[in-house]
């Protein structure tokens, strides 16, 4: 049977104390000036003996597993899927494992993992909620173990969020859309019990009458389905010609193809007929014909932010989270057209 290799190993072929050899596999050199010497020398000594660390027992005297609690909505929907990914990937280059589940937008399930996931003892939870609902949240909250939102946020929670500027990237490509002269928008909103929904949708207003334009604008939707841009845009489309919108603004990719299907059955042309914007960017909108033009969420950065807070916090023992906003691009593409203005003339004073 081979010999179970543990620290007093290490600690007899280094002439090292046992207290010297453990702060230096468990990543502490710096913390207690260990130097660069010893710390290498133990390492090599380790891999020379393949020490494989006891994650029980180093659980129970840390009182930490090195997992992370993910939840997300949708992880068939590819904004998420890819945040995931990062989130996945920055932990391991970390030292952490995660934990991933999908809400399914769907308040009990959530309710229903959160439970799961403290029964794992995870040192810490990323959420996407699914509603406004928090008492259930904040009360894990309450117990210690540190919680951040990604993406969505909860109005007056206690719980910390990292998120796009929802509001600013959907005013910035509304006045795009404006200066080139379109009056009648379409929104085709998402989730309306959702914080990044709203924002957005207000971000729509606000260009408009920011800008002092008489303008015929919509909002309609309800989720960010495909179903729901499909829907929506038929009965956009359906309507007589010069009440239709010049230019439709999807709030969500996942939304945005439910638009470009519905646009393909009218036979209209993009942006000939029609232009087409979108809130999020995923690779395969610079191939599509024409190439769309959108607000691109800041993703990567948003993930690594959150890892880098949550971590960051476990090792000094104490809470390093505080709400950011960090600012989306637009990336300007060929589906938008130059709207001729009407004789009448658009400017009004407020």
């Amino acid at each position: 049977m081979d010999k179970v290799i543990n620290i007093r190993h290490i600690a007899d072929i280094t002439a090292l104390s046992i207290t010297t050899v453990s702060r230096v596999l468990n990543g502490y050199s710096k913390q207690f000036r260990i130097s660069e010497a010893t710390t290498q020398r133990v390492l090599e000594v380790a891999k020379e003996l393949n020490y494989t660390p006891n994650q029980i027992a180093q659980s129970l005297r840390l009182k930490r597993t090195n997992t992370i609690g993910l939840m997300v909505p949708d992880i068939g929907n590819p904004f998420f899927a890819n945040m995931a990914k990062i989130i996945t990937a920055e932990s391991a280059n970390r030292g952490y494992s995660v934990i991933l589940t999908a809400s399914n937008d769907n308040y009990k399930i959530e309710k229903e993992l959160l439970s799961l996931l403290i029964s794992r003892n995870v040192d810490a939870l990323i959420m996407i909620p699914c509603g406004k609902e928090k008492k259930h949240i904040e009360a894990v909250s309450k117990r210690g173990i540190p919680i951040l939102f990604l993406d969505r946020y909860l109005e007056n929670s206690t719980i910390p969020f990292i998120t796009t500027d929802n509001y600013e990237g959907a005013y910035d490509i509304t006045r795009y859309l404006i200066s080139n002269g379109h009056r009648k928008i379409a929104c085709v909103q998402g989730a309306p019990d959702t914080v990044p929904n709203n924002r957005r949708v207000k971000g729509f207003i606000d260009a408009f009458i920011a800008n002092k334009i008489r303008c015929d604008y919509s909002i309609t939707g309800k989720d960010f389905s495909i179903e729901n841009g499909y829907i929506e845009t038929k009965l956009l489309l359906s309507r007589q010609k010069e009440e239709r919108p010049t230019a439709i603004f999807a709030l969500s990719t996942m939304t945005l193809l439910g638009v470009l299907k519905a646009i393909n059955e009218s036979r209209l042309t993009i942006p000939d007929d029609i232009s087409v914007v979108s809130f999020d960017n995923q690779p395969f909108l610079e191939y599509l014909n024409p190439s769309i033009t959108c607000v691109a969420q800041p993703v990567e950065e948003i993930s690594k932010l959150a890892i880098e807070k949550l971590i960051d916090g476990l090792d000094q023992k104490q809470s390093v989270l505080a709400n950011l906003f960090i600012k989306p691009t637009i990336i300007f593409r060929d589906s938008v057209k130059m709207q001729l203005p009407s004789r009448s003339g658009d400017e009004i004073s407020l």
